[in-house]
């Protein structure tokens, strides 16, 4: 099972934590991350959820949106959950408890 895999890549040295993205459009996929990674003390889940069954114009740019924030989701430190619109700007980073369950933040 893929929550077999996620914990042998986050096991690792002490001090060493590994990021796992998932970019896609399906909730249970995002949740199915949350949960592999739930237990994981050296591992931030990381979800860029893109907008479902866009037209090619928006898919494009989703993309390109996706990459250029890359470095950003990458080197933030903390579980992360991203909505990218192709038609908008990205949403605000949401950062999730231990248990998986999305914090909200104070704007």
């Amino acid at each position: 099972p893929i929550s077999k895999i996620i914990g042998m890549y986050c096991a690792g040295p002490p001090g060493l934590m590994r990021n796992v993205v998932l970019i896609g459009q399906e909730e249970m996929d995002r949740l199915a991350l949350r949960r592999a990674t739930a237990g994981l003390r050296r591992c931030w889940a990381k979800t860029v959820k893109l907008r479902e069954g866009p037209s090619l114009p928006c898919l494009t740019q989703e993309v390109r949106l996706v990459r250029e924030g890359m470095q950003a989701v990458m080197s933030y430190q903390s579980p992360l959950d991203l909505c990218v619109d192709g038609e908008e700007e990205p949403t605000s980073p949401r950062p999730w408890s231990p248990d998986g369950v999305p914090v909200e933040v104070a704007a």
